[in-house]
C-alpha cells in the first residue's frame, strides 16, 4: 500500500515551517456562495476548491489566531443543549478542519502552485503551526498522555468506535508510551467479524444504512494498517482492508448524482461533503481502482462540495458554517451535532495534499458514473467484488 505523501497524522508530530503570510485574492473566494451560477465553472477546479476551503477555514483559523475561537464561534446545537456542546465543539472545529487541511499544509511547494495557493498555505500554515506548538512542549506531552491513558475508562460500544480506542493506542505508541496491544487487536478484529461483502462493513455486528463506512470506519482502518503493517499480529490484515475500501471508493463514485447530490440517508448527514471521506482518501493515496478515472472522481468531488457548501443559509452572516446539508436544515441534526461537527466537511479536501502535476488534477475534466450514464453514454457493468472479482 504505497503512497507519495506523509499521513496526514504526521502533522502533528513534524517540524513545521512557514515561508511568510499573505492573504488569498478576495476575488478567488467571492465567486463561491449562493449566486456563484455559471461563473465559478469558468474557475479552474483546484482553485474552487480553494476557495471552498478558504472560506469554510478562515473563520476557525482565524479566531484561533487571535486567541478568540471560544469567544466568536457560535454554539449551534439541539434545542437545550447548547451548554453540553460547548464543551467541546471548539476543538471539535479545529481537529476535525486540520484533519482535511493536513496533508495540503504538508504538500511541499512547487512551482506550478499559484501564487494564491502559495499564500493561503503559508497563512494556514503559520497558523495552525502557532495553534499546535505548545503540542509539542514536554509538559504539555505528558499531559496530552495521562489524557489518553484515562479514556480507557470508557467502554466503546461494539460499532466505530472501538476505532477511536484503537487510534488512541497507536497515538501513545507514537508518544513512545506504554499502548495497549489488546484494544487495537478487539478494534481490529472485530471489524473483520462485521464485514458484510462487497466493500461493506456493519457498525457493529448489523447492517446500517448510512455514510459510517466513508465517515470512520475504511479511513481508520487504513490508517490504522499504516502504522501497523510491520506488526506479524496485524500484517496480514492490510491486503483485503485495502481491497475493501478501493471496492466501497467505487460505490462511493457511484453514489453522486450528475449534479453532485447524494441519497440523504442515514445520520451525520450535516457532515456534508465529509460523507465523501474514504473517496477522498483513497483518491490522495493513489489507490483507485481502474474502473473510476482520478479526473472523474476530481470532477464528482467538486459537484458535491458546490452542492453541499453554495446553497443560502450554509454559512451564517458571520461566515461559521450552520447545520445542514443544502443551506441551514437544523433539524437534520441529531443530539451530538453542533457548530463545531459540521466542520468533517474537510475530509473532501484530502487530494488537495497531491501536487498539480498529479493526474487527479491535471487530467482532462471527465464525467463520473451518474453523470456519463445518464447523459447517454454506453459503460460497462457493475459487480459485486465478491462475486465478480475485477481485475484493477
Amino acid at each position: 500500500m504505497s503512497r507519495s505523501n506523509v499521513p496526514r497524522r504526521h502533522f502533528l508530530f513534524s517540524s513545521l515551517r512557514a515561508s511568510g503570510a499573505a492573504m488569498l485574492a478576495p476575488s478567488l473566494a467571492s465567486g463561491v456562495g449562493s449566486n456563484a451560477g455559471d461563473q465559478v465553472r469558468t474557475v479552474p477546479e483546484r482553485e474552487q476548491w480553494l476557495a471552498l476551503l478558504e472560506r469554510v477555514s478562515n473563520p476557525v483559523l482565524e479566531a484561533l489566531n487571535r486567541h478568540e475561537l471560544r469567544l466568536r464561534m457560535p454554539v449551534e446545537a439541539s434545542p437545550g443543549l447548547q451548554d453540553e456542546r460547548a464543551v467541546g465543539t471548539h476543538l471539535e472545529a479545529f481537529a476535525r478542519l486540520l484533519a482535511g487541511l493536513a496533508p495540503w499544509l504538508e504538500l511541499q511547494s512547487s512551482p506550478e502552485d499559484s501564487p494564491r495557493e502559495a499564500a493561503l498555505r503559508a497563512r494556514y500554515l503559520s497558523w495552525c503551526q502557532q495553534a499546535i506548538a505548545s503540542a509539542l512542549e514536554s509538559g504539555t506531552r505528558a499531559r496530552l498522555i495521562a489524557a489518553l491513558e484515562r479514556e480507557r475508562a470508557v467502554q466503546a460500544p461494539l460499532n466505530n468506535w472501538l476505532l477511536f480506542a484503537a487510534l488512541n493506542e497507536v497515538l501513545l505508541r507514537r508518544l513512545g508510551a506504554f499502548w495497549d496491544r489488546m484494544r487495537i487487536d478487539h478494534a481490529l478484529r472485530e471489524h473483520q467479524s462485521w464485514y458484510l461483502g462487497d466493500g461493506t462493513y456493519g457498525d457493529g455486528p448489523q447492517y446500517h444504512a448510512d455514510f459510517y463506512n466513508s465517515f470512520v470506519i475504511h479511513p481508520y482502518l487504513l490508517s490504522l494498517m499504516d502504522e501497523l503493517r510491520d506488526e506479524p499480529a496485524w500484517s496480514n490484515m492490510t491486503r483485503s482492508i485495502v481491497e475493501r475500501a478501493r471496492r466501497y471508493a467505487v460505490i462511493q463514485e457511484r453514489c453522486i448524482s450528475s449534479t453532485g447530490e447524494f441519497p440523504v440517508l442515514g445520520r451525520s448527514i450535516t457532515y456534508r461533503g465529509g460523507a465523501f471521506h474514504l473517496l477522498a482518501d483513497v483518491a490522495h493515496r493513489h489507490l483507485l481502482p481502474s474502473v473510476i478515472s482520478p479526473a472523474g472522481v476530481r470532477c464528482a468531488l467538486t459537484a458535491v462540495q458546490q452542492r453541499t457548501l453554495s446553497s443560502p443559509g450554509t454559512f451564517s452572516p458571520e461566515g461559521w458554517l450552520q447545520i445542514g446539508l443544502a443551506g441551514h436544515q437544523p433539524s437534520l441534526g441529531e443530539r451530538y451535532i453542533s457548530t463545531g461537527s459540521l466542520y468533517l466537511c474537510s475530509a473532501a479536501w484530502l487530494p488537495l495534499g497531491l501536487n498539480t502535476a498529479d493526474p487527479f488534477w491535471s487530467g482532462a475534466a471527465a464525467s463520473w458514473t451518474q453523470k456519463s450514464v445518464w447523459s447517454g453514454h454506453d459503460a460497462p457493468p457493475d459487480h459485486a467484488m465478491d462475486v465478480h472479482p475485477s481485475k484493477t
